[in-house]
C-alpha cells in the first residue's frame, strides 16, 4: 500500500476499530505525515477468501489471499501455485 500523497510504502497503522463495512484503520505515512483512512474487507469467492483493503472513498488498494498481495492499486501479481 503506498501513501495517496507521496507514493510512499512507509506506512504504519496508528488506530484500528471495526465497523459496520468491515476493520477500518487509520494510517501514516512515515515520509510525509499524511493520514488517511482505509477499510478492510473480508470476502469469499468459490476459489477462496481474500482480505480487499480500500481507502476511504472506496478506490482497492489491495487485494490479499492467503498472506500474499495478488492486486495492488491495478496491478495484478501472478501467483505462483504448488
Amino acid at each position: 500500500m503506498n501513501c495517496p500523497k507521496c507514493q510512499s510504502e512507509a506506512i504504519k497503522v496508528i488506530n484500528s476499530r471495526p465497523s459496520a463495512e468491515g476493520q477500518r484503520r487509520r494510517r501514516k505515512c512515515l515520509v510525509c505525515d499524511e493520514r488517511f483512512s482505509t477499510v478492510e474487507i473480508l470476502a469469499e469467492e468459490s476459489s477462496g477468501e481474500y482480505l480487499v483493503v480500500c481507502a476511504a472513498d472506496g478506490e482497492v488498494l489491495a487485494v490479499i489471499s492467503d498472506g500474499e498481495i495478488i492486486e495492488k492499486k491495478g496491478i495484478s501479481v501472478v501467483r505462483a501455485h504448488g
